[in-house]
Parts: C-alpha cells; structure tokens; sequence
C-alpha cells in the first residue's frame, strides 16, 4: 500500500489524474500494475531526428510520442504503457554520476566489504576525465576515455609533488610526455590494478542497473567476463628452506643491529601477511602482548 500510495502521488504531481476516474482508481492501477512509467534512450523518428531520452509516464504522453513518430490519432488501447514498459523496464539516468557511486560506496561500507579506497580512485579519475555526467548521459566513449587514463596512470601518482595539484587529464598528458621521453623514473600502474579500476566501474554500473538507475554502458564487453581466467600468478609463497635463510640469525642480527626496523618489519610481514606500507605505518601502541607486561614467547625467559 505504501509502494501504490507513493507512485499515485508522484502520477498526481505529473498531473496524470485527469486520465482516471477518481483518486480510487488511481491507486487501483497501481495495484494492477498498469502506472509503469517508460523510459527510452537514443531514439530515432522516422525524418531521422534523434532523441536523448523519452519519458512515458501517461496514456497523452504514449499518444503524442506516436504523433512524432507520425502516426496520427491517439494511442491504440490494445497498447498501453505498461505493456510497452514489460518489455523494456524503466530507468531513471538522471542521478549524477558522482552521487550514484557515492551511495553505492555508502552500501557497500554498511556491508563491511572492503575495497572503498580503490573505488574512491575509480570514482575520481572517472568524474575529473569525463565530467560528472548523468547516467543517462555515461556513453561507450566515456568508459574509453577513462581506461585510457589508467593506462597512461602513474603509480603513487596523488602522493608525488609532481602531480600535486594536477586534475587526472593533467595527469596523464604528464606520464604521456614522461613516456614520450623515455623517463626511467616513470612507472605506470601494472594490468591487474588497471583490470580493478575497470571491475569497480562494471560493479557499479551492474549495481545501477539492479536499482533501474541506468543502462549499463559496459554491457556486452568481452574482456569484463573472461580476464579473470586469463590471470596468471606471478608469485608464490615463499618455501620453507627460504624462510630459514631469510631469517637465519648468523645473517639477519648483525644485518639489522643498528636498524631496527629492518628487523621487525620481515618478522611483522611474515606472521600477519600484511604489506610492507602497513607495516611502516604501525605505532608501538599497535601492538599488545597477550598477557600484561610479558610475552607468552618469552615467558620462560
């Protein structure tokens, strides 16, 4: 009931009452399914005139769509809009890019899935090449541009001085004329962090088109089925003999004796599996023995 009371007052706010009987009536279809609205992109009229986009929201506005296209009188009644809408769900493209992801951002957080600093960079190397465009707007073109702008991307390249400041396109025509030059302190971001960058723009294109916000414009891509198969792995654990030898204490302490942290971050590394940038960011406080004042390790010491 409150689905129906919604959309009969978003039917009223069109002023779409006139086309039934009492406001009864009105939530009545609703109930039938017959308030589907329809929403069509990239149309062609018969003179060849293109349209953007055409929103169907009422029996008038399905009859003077049919008079564009030339065919005089009103709508069949055979036709209705619901039944044209069956086949061709409605989408509303007109949220913004930026507040799309933004929100779709949002859920995934509220789900504790990880992964939100990489889709901060999608969404922002995306809106700084192609504009915060609609939805209805993202086009084939757009999703070009942006995977040319990961493939030009520096590594790290928000955190040098160089590219302080910098919008993404500047960014990019930066590493083109580093690439130009041949600069050996250039290093651009490897496939799998590209092949990302793209994953979190088909996750949320998927996502919109889920909540009927959009039309996908990455649909129909090949290389977003079958990547993952093609993946191969680069690296492999480290093997048992290795370890002994990394971590050999004929080598390892005098090595590190007056280097501390050339010490612990291997030692770190090996039993938590974390990389070595979130290592260097722990604090002493970080790290807790699991009884106060002493190290189950070292308790018989």
């Amino acid at each position: 009931m409150g689905a129906s009371l919604s959309e009969a007052f978003t039917q009223l706010r069109r002023g779409s009452l006139a086309d039934f009987d009492d406001f009864k009536g009105l939530i009545d279809k609703q109930w039938r399914g017959e308030l589907r609205d329809l929403t069509m992109r990239d149309v062609v009229l018969g003179d060849g005139t293109r349209l953007g986009t055409v929103d169907i929201n009422s029996p008038a506005d399905l009859a003077l769509f049919h008079a564009l296209r030339g065919v005089t009188g009103s709508a069949p009644a055979a036709t209705p809009p619901s039944a044209v809408a069956d086949a061709a769900p409605a989408v509303d493209g007109a949220r913004f890019f930026d507040d799309a992801l933004a929100s779709f951002r949002e859920r995934r957080s509220l789900a504790n899935l990880t992964g939100d600093v990489d889709l901060a960079a999608t969404q922002r190397i995306f809106v700084e090449m192609n504009g915060n465009k609609r939805l209805a707007e993202v086009t084939d073109d757009h999703i070009l541009n942006f995977e040319k702008a990961t493939a030009n991307w520096p590594v790290n390249a928000r955190k040098f001085k160089a590219y302080r400041g910098m919008k993404a396109a500047e960014i990019v025509r930066s590493s083109q004329a580093q690439q130009a030059a041949r600069d050996p302190d250039l290093k651009l971001l490897a496939d799998n962090t590209r092949r990302k960058h793209r994953d979190n723009l088909a996750a949320f294109f998927t996502w919109a088109v889920a909540k009927k916000l959009a039309a996908s414009p990455m649909t129909g891509d090949p290389r977003q089925q079958d990547h993952r198969i093609q993946r191969v792995q680069t690296r492999r654990p480290y093997r048992a003999e290795e370890l002994e030898c990394i971590f050999d204490p004929v080598t390892l302490v005098p090595w590190t004796e007056n280097r501390p942290q050339y010490f612990w971050a291997p030692w770190l590394a090996l039993y938590s599996g974390a990389r070595l940038n979130e290592i260097a960011q722990i604090y002493l406080d970080d790290i807790q023995a699991p009884h106060p004042g002493r190290c189950h390790r070292c308790a018989s010491k």
